[in-house]
């Protein structure tokens, strides 16, 4: 079956809602599929099938992973493992929630420089194919320079109707590949999430807080219920995801459970904040380190919510100014720099 992220964050908020009142998954899953309409409807009552066949819920997850990414398997175990599996839900959620928002407006930011890409290609066409051979004819009578580069767009106007058209169609086809993929359910994995959204600016530092924010989320739920840190510090990194956080945690658990001091320049702390860093040093039996690291994943879900804010705003913006501005720019120069050359031929004959 595949899941959508919309899909996967809806039934992630059914089963957290479920189980925070204590309702049997298979049995809330079931009402909740007849009373939802469509892909997550459906989705529920495939869950709670499963579940009736005497499945749990991480043998479901994990039969399946083409629709369910590791990152979110994970933020199940690490939530069954801490007895809190509404709350890590309800981390996976908040994040899930941020990347699905950032890819619509990416959308909704890309759709107005691509309609002047468009129209410039269009009007570029129309020169190839009616105008080149004016300005070819002119500047072979004025003897100006540049004949070379008319006779080459005349030539390209001769075939714009195999390639006019291809343009066009294949920014289309980028375009709604490029959402279908973006709207799967492994967008909640960092590696994904910074391949489709990550060439954006300001997306990069957006997705690194959002992940560490889950990271830390999840690790003060396992360190309230007194789970070994190197134990939660490893479940927290492949619940927040990233081949770079996972294996940093993995190096930082080792230097834990050797009971070496963490500081800058233990293996792997460099890909940690710092904070985080100070946190951890304070070793596992410090009592308000669950506290502690709560404060800190409210910091970096805040801070992401400013990026991703700055991000709504700035983004359509840069991306018109880029995009549009360029495309605008060269098909000025084209059209404006033959007439020039022509007009200053006329007033300064040879």
């Amino acid at each position: 079956m595949s899941v959508s992220l919309d899909q996967l964050i809806a039934l992630n908020d059914e089963i957290a809602a479920l189980v925070r009142v204590g309702v049997p998954l298979e049995e809330g899953l079931v009402l909740i599929g007849k009373e939802m309409s469509g892909p997550s409807g459906r989705l529920a009552q495939w869950v709670a099938d499963r579940m009736k066949r005497g499945e749990s819920l991480e043998q479901i997850l994990a039969a399946h992973p083409e629709s369910f990414p590791p990152l979110y398997r994970s933020v199940v175990e690490a939530g069954l493992k801490s007895g809190r599996l509404a709350a890590a839900l309800e981390a996976i959620a908040t994040s899930a929630r941020r990347l699905a928002q950032n890819r619509r407006m990416i959308a909704a930011g890309l759709i107005y420089p691509v309609m002047v890409f468009l129209v410039a290609w269009g009007l570029f066409v129309f020169y190839t194919v009616k105008l080149a051979d004016t300005f070819l004819y002119l500047a072979e009578d004025l003897e100006l320079p540049g004949r070379a580069f008319f006779e080459t767009l005349r030539t390209w106007g001769q075939s714009a109707g195999y390639w006019g058209p291809a343009v066009p169609v294949a920014v289309l086809a980028v375009a709604v590949l490029w959402w279908r993929s973006s709207g799967r359910a492994r967008l909640a994995d960092p590696g994904t999430a910074g391949a489709l959204l990550g060439w954006l600016p300001g997306m990069g530092p957006l997705l690194r807080n959002v992940q560490i924010a889950t990271f830390t989320d999840v690790l003060s739920l396992l360190v309230e219920h007194r789970v070994p840190l190197a134990e939660a510090v490893v479940l927290a990194a492949d619940a927040a995801g990233g081949s770079d956080l996972r294996e940093a945690s993995r190096q930082v658990a080792e230097a834990v459970r050797r009971g070496e001091p963490l500081d800058a320049g233990t293996p792997g702390a460099s890909a940690l904040p710092p904070l985080l860093v100070w946190l951890l040093s304070r070793g596992p039996a410090q009592d308000a380190l669950p506290a502690a690291l709560k404060h800190a994943s409210e910091m970096y879900h805040q801070r992401a919510y400013y990026l991703a804010e700055a991000a709504r705003i700035f983004t359509p913006v840069i991306l018109t100014l880029v995009i549009g501005g360029l495309v605008t720019l060269l098909y000025a120069l084209l059209v404006l720099g033959s007439w020039f050359s022509v007009m200053k031929a006329l007033a300064y004959p040879s």
